[in-house]
């Protein structure tokens, strides 16, 4: 799909070692397909989390406090 190999060259272009990427949007719009996408023949460590699992929505309520 030539949407999704446009987003894909996008974030190999914005990532560099020691930084975050930070993706968001509407639910259901291929941010996770994306990101699968992207890291499966990753070789460098990663981590994924979901805005879905209560452990990261109990972060993000600590920072905007």
């Amino acid at each position: 799909m030539y949407i999704m190999q446009k987003h894909l060259e996008t974030l190999q272009k914005v990532l560099t070692p020691g930084k975050a990427v930070i993706i968001y949007g509407a639910r259901r719009t291929g941010k996770t397909t994306l990101l699968t996408q992207f890291i499966k023949d990753f070789a460098e460590p990663y981590l994924l989390v979901s805005g879905e699992d209560i452990t990261v929505q109990g972060l993000s309520i600590g920072i905007e406090n």
